[in-house]
């Protein structure tokens, strides 16, 4: 049990033993609110980086965490190679270290937008507890920045290429500027139902999703894409099982989630055949 639910429940002891009768138990809601509180504490230091190019056709993404555990997506004009594994823990370290020195994430410079600039790198990381997204040109986050990333992807090149998972879910909090667009769309005569967040908690990886934004969640087997298909129709999202709009309490989200392997000998896919893919 983590952490800090354990110093509460003996901090109900304690006051338990000194009231004579008081009620010591833990709602549903208290564990779930402590656990949260709890991952925020204890959750291992970790950043996410994308990097997308439309003229290129390419899509990249890396997440590091600060014991070496890696998952990246790489995509070029159809192919996509997907790694996931550990690498030595200073390589992560070294990078973590550089982005938190970096002065726009220490600023909390912020983007919410998940239209990229081409050739920009989009940073998040969670800096003072509070997850913070730099996009700037590559160029922009310095030397030694660039230097930690650069060692870091040789050390993932050298990962196996990952194709035993199923799929990968990442969402995006839709900004205050696109939301009356999206609102228009999403409307079911003239009414957004709003998701709350005990119902999304239903399905983790995309509360997890949401939680982290930006961040691609690993969905391990096929039956986690079932669910969230299942997940998707019960609740009458807008979208589809490969892009699709939540709205939910903590805020409104596009959520999409991506093959994790194709071998570019296979022919581009067609419109029909992208979605059934999934």
């Amino acid at each position: 049990m983590k952490k800090i639910i354990l110093v509460s429940i003996a901090a109900m002891l304690v006051s338990c033993y000194a009231g004579g009768t008081k009620d010591f138990s833990l709602s549903t809601t208290e564990i779930s609110e402590a656990q949260e509180q709890s991952r925020k504490a204890d959750k291992v230091k970790a950043i996410w980086i994308r990097e997308t190019d439309l003229k290129k056709g390419t899509d990249f993404y890396l997440e590091a965490a600060q014991d070496g555990s890696i998952l990246s997506r790489e995509e070029n004009n159809g192919t996509i190679f997907s790694r996931k594994g550990t690498i030595p823990a200073r390589f992560a370290k070294d990078l973590i270290r550089e982005t938190e020195r970096f002065d726009a994430m220490s600023a909390h410079a912020k983007s919410s937008s998940d239209v990229f600039a081409s050739g920009n790198l989009k940073v998040y990381a969670y800096i003072s507890g509070e997850l913070t997204i730099v996009e700037l040109p590559v160029s922009d986050f310095g030397r030694n920045f660039t230097h930690a990333l650069t060692e870091l992807t040789g050390e993932v090149s050298k990962m196996p290429i990952t194709q035993d998972l199923a799929g990968i879910l990442y969402c995006d909090a839709i900004s205050e500027d696109d939301l009356p667009a999206v609102n228009k769309k999403i409307a079911i005569e003239g009414e957004i139902e709003i998701i709350e967040t005990a119902k999304i908690r239903t399905f983790p990886p995309l509360m997890a999703a949401i939680i982290d934004q930006g961040r691609m969640i690993p969905l391990e087997t096929r039956d986690s894409i079932r669910e969230l298909s299942e997940f998707i129709n019960k609740y009458d999202l807008y979208g589809s099982r490969a892009e699709f709009i939540i709205p939910s309490t903590r805020g409104t989200f596009a959520c999409y989630m991506k093959n994790t392997y194709r071998d570019g000998s296979q022919k581009p896919l067609t419109a029909e055949e992208k979605y059934e893919s999934y």
